[in-house]
């Protein structure tokens, strides 16, 4: 039997509490013998001003443990991050996507349900930028948020009350992280349990929740869409216009359009992958194609090395180049390209 610990460390700012879950589990291993402590690591933002905010709270708790679950049965869980024109590209047809599927969790009647799923094939169709770990995200996060919601929500009697909640969250809240994967999983998972499709059964081999739902779809017949004429119906020159505000005023949109002049300065460290870990702002994470992952103010923990970056940033490169250590960095010390 394996034995999970939780574990919960508070931090304060402002008048938001914010509750950091680390959920600890053992694994054997035959190379050792033993066990190896492994964990899952997120933060959940609780605001007390809102009782409702305390179901995002026990949900957060439910979604680590439930990635702890998937870890111990195997389950493949990638944790890449999009780029920043991967993101702001799909942005708006991915709000569509959510829009059409909330409609299709909305309805009573059977056949509407399949019309919407047959709507949302086609928006999808036309994000020529969903990748394969997109879909991997959509998997592994969204069965997480749907263990969580379907747990706090015995016999669906408060279902679409904390589904309200997870759309004007997902809906306010943008950035360039996969957070946008969290959602569309979900919603997935409560449509094919509207079309009575029972993907829990083959869990921990689960094939991507889109290739599910198009399977089901090339069995029926679905109405052909033109997706100019979706995008007509749905609103969506406005839902562009509003993603393009949120991402305008977004913070690490400013961090990206600082990135050129941090790089120009040396106010960057480049580290290896395989030997660090980040501490860092979620908000503040950029993915850089074919650069690395760029992380604005972060700190860095490893085995041999502790670095703090007070103003600047960090970036974290998929490439061999090394760093002599003992090293501490400050933010009185400039690091030049040549140093990479």
């Amino acid at each position: 039997m394996r034995i999970f610990r939780y574990v919960e460390v508070n931090l304060f700012h402002s008048t938001t509490y914010f509750k950091v879950i680390w959920i600890v589990y053992p694994i054997h291993t035959k190379l050792t013998g033993g066990y190896l402590r492994m964990g899952v690591f997120a933060y959940v933002v609780v605001n007390y001003l809102y009782s409702e905010d305390v179901d995002f709270y026990l949900m957060g708790l439910v979604h680590e443990m439930f990635h702890a679950f998937q870890k111990t049965v195997g389950f493949n869980c990638k944790q890449d991050l999009p780029t920043v024109d991967q993101v702001e590209r799909g942005s708006a047809l991915q709000r569509l996507e959510w829009i059409i599927l909330e409609r299709a969790l909305l309805t009573q009647s059977q056949d509407s349900i399949v019309i919407y799923a047959c709507m949302y094939r086609t928006v999808r169709q036309a994000r020529e930028n969903v990748s394969a770990v997109n879909c991997q995200n959509e998997l592994c996060e969204g069965s997480a948020e749907y263990t969580s919601l379907k747990m706090l929500s015995k016999d669906d009697l408060d279902l679409m009350h904390r589904l309200e909640l997870f759309t004007n969250h997902h809906h306010n809240a943008r950035n360039y992280t996969r957070s946008g994967d969290y959602y569309s999983g979900l919603l997935y998972a409560l449509v094919l349990d509207r079309l009575g499709i029972h993907w829990r059964d083959s869990f921990p081999n689960l094939e991507p929740f889109s290739i599910v739902i198009n399977r089901y779809l090339d069995g029926v017949r679905c109405p052909s869409f033109d997706v100019e004429e979706v995008k007509k119906e749905f609103g969506y020159d406005d839902l562009e216009m509003q993603e393009q505000k949120k991402f305008a005023a977004d913070s690490i949109h400013i961090v990206y359009n600082r990135f050129s002049d941090l790089r120009s300065k040396g106010q960057m460290l480049c580290l290896p992958t395989d030997s660090i870990k980040v501490q860092f702002n979620n908000e503040n994470v950029l993915n850089i194609d074919g650069v690395g992952v760029f992380f604005r103010s972060a700190s860095i923990i490893s085995r041999n090395l502790d670095v703090d970056v007070f103003d600047g940033g960090v970036l974290i490169s998929n490439n061999e180049k090394t760093i002599e250590l003992p090293l501490t960095i400050t933010n009185s010390v400039n690091i030049s390209e040549s140093s990479w």
